[in-house]
């Protein structure tokens, strides 16, 4: 028996009442035990106890729900269905719930946003629970089918007794956790306790877990895949740079700022965002990484780290063919002005990693691979071609593909002259 289960045991047996914050410095969850059974302390300072030490560092929200629910179970919660929802921070999706039963792994959903899914979320139980802070106890049998969208689907699968509990997080409150069963006696005041009282241990590990997802999400939104993980293990000193062998998709739209001159801010917006929805796909599809959005212009590399450089070639002239196509389908739709793109890929090194000035960091590419893909770029504009590359992209696939020379020629800031060729499209 832990020090924690004999304290509480010792106040219920007439020790006066003494909250677990004045017991333990340490201690995370603050719960009055002096109303609690012996059989409901031993049933949930185990689930607690697995909730902090285990379930939190372990990171993985769904095995983290798993394993509470299965414990809730195994202490004798006649527990038939569980959901878990967090709001969550990401560009296109405003949440995403869990959903377990018995014997089965839990679910993930996702919700975008958009009408739909506000809709459904506004007449569930959860916008109740998370606007009161209290929680929700339905007997189904005496539930009206309106009271909420849920009810309906509960009362069809044979669940009796249903309850939604609020899980406030730091900065949002719009998380809840829900059990039901279908034990004709619903849950017994004992089951209940025991909810209340693994709730704060519950709630505590799933906001740690959400927010480390929360830092993870959003720092690869804003810098992409590689780089957010070079960040979250501590690559942030400036002058850290690792070399990287790769092929590098340079994209620009043709006569942005002409475009750009007959717009409102937020037309000019909408505009880059269909300009980017062509182009960000088609890399990433393709086993390619976006690491800059530059005005009207994406920059991109292709490792040759894992399936060598003849294919990470392979995979950026395949990018640049599906960013061509999109942008073909793109100008056939009748919305906003039309836009053109030029591309010019390059094979070489490149220097990746930290640039900046004190705290105010930039994790990019840099390096002569990168100016020459900009100025064949350039090039493209001015000899009127879609899509252009350098001589080392065309080495590691002459074997493959017919290219077209398309000159020789001086680049602004490369010593030496460049052989560019025109892949077929």
């Amino acid at each position: 028996m832990t020090y924690l289960q004999e304290t509480e045991i010792a106040v219920i047996a007439g020790a006066g009442p003494l909250s677990l914050m004045e017991k333990t410095e340490d201690q995370l969850v603050k719960t009055d035990v002096s109303l609690l059974s012996r059989h409901v302390l031993e049933q949930a300072v185990p689930i607690r106890d697995w909730l902090l030490n285990e379930a939190g560092p372990n990171g993985d929200p769904g095995a983290a729900f798993d394993g509470f629910c299965e414990r809730l179970l195994d202490s004798g919660i006649p527990l038939d269905r569980a959901s878990l929802s967090v709001e969550i921070l990401h560009s296109e999706n405003s949440g995403i719930g869990w959903y377990w039963q018995p014997g089965d792994a839990s679910e993930a959903r996702i919700f975008p946003y958009g009408p739909v899914s506000a809709e459904m979320y506004e007449n569930s139980p959860l916008f109740e629970v998370n606007a009161t802070g209290e929680w929700l106890e339905l007997w189904l049998p005496d539930t009206p089918d309106e009271r909420f969208g849920i009810v309906p689907d509960l009362k069809r699968d044979g669940y009796v007794h249903y309850i939604c509990a609020p899980m406030p997080f730091t900065g949002t409150n719009a998380n809840s956790v829900a059990f039901a069963t279908r034990n004709a006696a619903g849950f017994s005041p004992t089951d209940i306790a025991i909810l209340h009282s693994v709730m704060p241990a519950m709630r505590l590990t799933a906001e740690v877990i959400a927010l480390n997802n929360r830092i993870s999400t959003v720092l690869k939104t804003y810098v992409g895949e590689e780089p957010q993980k070079h960040i979250l293990a501590g690559d942030i000193h400036r002058g850290e740079v690792m070399r990287i062998r790769s092929a590098i998709l340079f994209v620009d739209m043709r006569k942005f700022t002409s475009h750009s001159m007959t717009m409102n801010a937020g037309e000019v917006a909408e505009f880059l965002n269909r300009f980017y929805d062509c182009v960000v796909p088609g890399v990433e599809n393709n086993g390619g990484e976006v690491l800059k959005f530059i005005g009207d212009g994406v920059l991109a590399i292709f490792r040759a780290d894992d399936d060598g450089e003849t294919a990470a070639c392979r995979n950026a002239l395949a990018a640049s063919r599906a960013i061509l196509d999109a942008v073909n389908r793109e100008r056939q739709q009748p919305h906003g002005p039309r836009f053109d793109i030029k591309i010019a890929l390059h094979f070489g090194d490149v220097a990746y990693g930290n640039v900046g000035s004190g705290q105010r960091l930039d994790f990019t590419v840099i390096g002569r691979g990168v100016n020459i893909a900009s100025r064949i770029s350039d090039l493209c504009g001015r000899l009127q071609r879609r899509l252009l590359v350098s001589g080392a992209f065309c080495e590691q696939l002459s074997d493959e593909i017919d290219f077209t020379p398309a000159g020789t020629w001086d680049l602004p800031g490369v010593a030496e002259k460049q052989d560019v060729y025109e892949p077929p499209v």
